[in-house]
This record gives structure tokens, sequence and C-alpha cells, in this order.
């Protein structure tokens, strides 16, 4: 039976092998071949994994069924071709190797080497990782052993994983670049709005037209700490965010941004306590001690409609414990997890239902940068205990007196705090 009456997807290895005319390759009849191509042939047509046989010094291909698919349409004549005659696109990568073995005796290896096959009629990349091996026999190097496998799909794979890895990255630089920006855009033309309101605050007093101000003030304040918010959010994601570390009296420093909620509490109808030893010293950022700080406090007279609010601060030789407690709406189960989440937003119900999601994900970012921890579980009764730990040992890198430089934040956190106690609370209807 002839080859050319089969297509090549119909003919097997096995069929090749029986159908193909032996006596007018250079290997010559199978029953003069030599004992070591035997045992080699043997073995490749044994195994399940691709293998090709180059024999003699024409490197006559002989291969197993598992190589069949690396050769596509190149089968079935490729069996007893040489390999020069088989892959003359290829050659010039595939031949020194080949015959560096034969002269050698020494085995190569090749690790995702590109190759540029032409198969099924297609030129293409291809990769390859694989061995040449010498096959020796009473006259020295008599052919060569190559097993392979293609590894195109994974170079693929990986060299798209890089790709669109620099994509992210160059994403995430726009994203910051966007960010910076934008806040830098906003924040000029606030700070001017802002000037301008308080000076008419104070021209106007107590006047009819005081109430539409103090309005203005609030909301530009309130817009003021969320441009803030997301400055510090893109710095953080650039990882240009550091803290800088000084000692500070870290009680009285706490209970003096906690004393800037008293009022507020008070017209909330909220009780607002403090508990702290009376001299810690400690080092921190200021600037993002005050924000965890704030961001906690704000946080729990949103979400605590009745009862109190109650505060600690815990330094022991290793460790600042700070913790704050409400009697508020708490927190369900299926949004603890999330609750420290970027944009998320865990609440429909509270003082109000304004919100970006960026408070508590900040304060989480923040406490990292300080070596810490933060977490949230119910309280006892009601409510929730929010509780960061900080190493104490920060310490040891701080300059040695307090930082007084930076600029409170405190009017923004409650200019938005008193909007939400002129609203009616918003309750969730499910």
């Amino acid at each position: 039976m002839a080859l050319q009456t089969h297509s090549s997807q119909d003919v097997t290895v096995e069929q090749a092998f029986a159908e193909r005319d032996w006596a007018s390759t250079p290997l010559g009849p199978r029953a003069q071949w030599p004992e070591s191509l035997k045992t080699a042939l043997s073995i490749a047509m044994q195994s399940r994994f691709p293998i090709i046989i180059f024999w003699g010094l024409d490197l006559v291909q002989l291969y197993n069924q598992a190589y069949r698919p690396i050769l596509g349409d190149k089968h079935p004549r490729a069996l007893g071709q040489t390999a020069r005659d088989c892959f003359p696109e290829i050659w010039d990568s595939i031949g020194p190797m080949l015959h560096g073995v034969l002269e050698s005796g020494r085995a190569t290896w090749s690790e995702d080497l590109m190759l540029p096959l032409v198969r099924d009629g297609h030129p293409g990349e291809y990769y390859f990782t694989f061995s040449y091996s010498p096959i020796t026999d009473a006259t020295g190097v008599a052919g060569v052993f190559c097993a392979v496998q293609e590894t195109t799909a994974a170079v693929v794979a990986r060299r798209d994983a890089e790709r669109r890895t620099r994509e992210l990255v160059e994403l995430n630089r726009a994203k910051d670049t966007f960010l910076t920006n934008i806040s830098h855009e906003f924040r000029t033309p606030l700070a001017l709005m802002l000037a301008p309101l308080a000076q008419a605050a104070t021209a106007i007093g107590d006047g009819p037209a005081r109430s539409d101000i103090d309005v203005a003030t609030r909301n530009a304040l309130r817009l003021q700490r969320l441009v803030d918010s997301l400055l510090a959010y893109s710095r953080i994601e650039a990882g240009r965010l550091e803290p800088r570390f000084v000692r500070v009296d870290l009680c009285e420093f706490t209970r003096d941004l906690v004393a800037s909620f008293e009022s507020l509490a008070a017209e909330a109808g909220l009780a607002l306590s403090i508990a702290c030893e009376s001299h810690a010293d400690v080092a921190v950022d200021r600037d993002m001690w005050e924000r965890i700080v704030f961001n906690l406090m704000s946080n729990a007279i949103k979400y605590t409609l009745d009862g109190r609010i109650d505060v600690s601060v815990h330094v022991d030789d290793a460790t600042v414990t700070l913790s704050v407690r409400d009697t508020g709406i708490g927190i369900k189960p299926e949004h603890r997890e999330r609750i420290f989440e970027r944009f998320y937003r865990a609440h429909t119900e509270g003082r109000s239902a304004e919100g970006a999601g960026i408070g508590l994900a900040l304060t989480r970012d923040l406490v990292h940068l300080h070596g810490g921890t933060i977490d949230v579980e119910d309280a006892p009764g009601g409510g929730s205990i929010f509780t960061v730990r900080i190493p104490r040992r920060n310490g040891v890198h701080a300059v040695a007196v307090e930082d007084e430089t930076t600029t409170s934040s405190a009017p923004q956190y409650l200019a938005e705090a008193a909007g939400w106690l002129d609203a009616a609370p918003m309750l969730d209807a499910s």
C-alpha cells in the first residue's frame, strides 16, 4: 500500500513505519539495522514523551507517535527523511548542534528555544525545550537521541502575562499621575474659596445669610478632605508616602485629637470618653496618626445614632494599642472582612449616605506604614470596636522633638460631621 493513499492526519507512525520503503533510504532494509539503532528505537517507540532519533552522518529521522504533532503536515514523509531535507527553515539553528553532538559526543540542552518552523503550510514562531544526546556503539557516536517538549503555549502565556504586568504598571502610573494632578487642581481653587468664605462669615456675623455661608464652608472643607485623602491614597499606591517619625506624648496628642469631637458628640447626643496613661513617649508620624484617629472618630459618629463612643490608648514596652468603641449599628458579618477595602461601602444606614469608601482603607494603609495592624470586632451589647496596634520601637529612628509644622485636618473632618447632624439619619430599608 502506498503512503500517498493516506492523508497525513490519518497515518499513524506505526503505519508509516510499516509502509515505508526503507531500502530506498540511507538506513537500508530494517533487517540490516544495527542493534544500537534498534535498541534506541525500541525505547522511543514505547515512550509517551515526544522523541526523535537522528541516525548516521545523514541524520535520518525516526520518531514516535508522541512526536507527530510537532511535525504537523511534515508527517509521514519526515519518517526516514534527513533532518536537513525535513527542516530546511531551521537547519541553521539545529544543524550545528546535531553535528556538534556527532563530532564531540557531548549532549546539548536548549530551553524555550524559538524555532521558526513551517508547519501545516504556515510559518510561525514555535518554542521547544529539548536535549540532543549521543547514541554510541562500537564505532563511536552513531546517532542523536532527542527528547523534546513544545513550550509555545507556556512561553506565549508568560509573555502575555509580562506584557499585561507592564500595562498594569503603566496604568497605575497614569492613575497616580491623574490623581495627583487632579488633587492639586482641586486644592488651589478650594483654598481660594475658603478664604473669602471665612472673611464673609466674619463680616456678616450672625446675620440671616450666615447659615448659607456655613453650608458652603462645610461642603468646601468636605471636598478638601476628600481631595487630600485621594492625594494620600495615590502617594501610598505609588510608594511615595513615607512616615516621618517624631516622638510625642501619644496620650496627650490623642486626647487633644479626640477632644476636637467633644462638642460635636454632645450635639449628637453621644457620650464621649478617652482613657490613657498620663504620659507615653511614642514615635509616630503626627499627620498620619491624626488621620487615623480622625477617620475612626468620624466613622464612629457617623454610624452611632445614640449611646457613646469610648477611646482608649494603651502603651507597653513593645506595642501601642488604640481602641475606638461605639454603640452604633455595628458591621454585618458579610461586610466585616471587606470593610478595609478601597471604595467598598458596607453601610446604607447611619447619619449620612455620603462617602467614597476611602476613609477606612486609608486608615489601614496609614497603620501599615507604621508597621502595625487594624481590625474590627463586634462590641458586647452592640456596636463595633476598631483596634489599632503599632510597634513602639519606631522611636529608635525618630527625631528627638515633636514636629509642630503640619497643618491639622480637624476643620475638614469636623465640618463634614457637622453636616451629618443637620440631616435626618439614613436608615437601612433592608
